[in-house]
């Protein structure tokens, strides 16, 4: 049975984890063409999306400069149905991130228990099959035609 682990949302600030994010999705660090009074809207551009006319490429300097200038958090999901997932949304640090309780240990915590879940469940399998080739063993060693107190050990 496979379980869909991968589909809430998470947040950071990181730039590596951010950058590795995109580039594993082929992303481009873009920002939305002719925005009115000069601002900047940040965006990661995939190919084969539809920024292709919407969006201009800048290096990711100029993209994490603007986003530390914006005070912005980085909202992702990693995979949905057991597939790398797009979904990203630039917001507000204030109020979607605690800066004293960085998103990693989050993440940390996460997979830690995922691993105790799986290793669980691996353990009760191991249990399992070990029960069943200790029966198969006594049944090997019973006569056909045994009483129970014949039963060899």
């Amino acid at each position: 049975m496979t379980k869909n682990k991968e589909t809430k949302t998470k947040i950071t600030t990181d730039h590596d984890e951010i950058r590795k994010w995109a580039e594993k999705r082929d992303g481009i660090p873009s920002k939305v063409k002719g925005v009115r009074g000069g601002g900047i809207i940040l965006r990661i551009d995939f190919p084969g999306f539809s920024g292709e006319d919407t969006l201009e490429e800048i290096t990711w300097d100029e993209w994490f400069e603007t986003f530390e200038e914006q005070d912005l958090a980085f909202l992702y999901q990693d995979k949905i149905d057991n597939e790398p997932s797009h979904f990203n949304k630039l917001v507000s640090r204030e109020g979607n991130i605690d800066e004293d309780n960085d998103a990693e240990d989050e993440e940390a915590d996460d997979e830690d228990k995922e691993e105790k879940e799986e290793e669980d469940e691996r353990k009760k399998e191991d249990d399992q099959t070990e029960r069943r080739e200790e029966a198969a063993e006594t049944n090997l060693a019973r006569p056909a035609h045994a009483e129970p107190s014949q039963i060899l050990r």
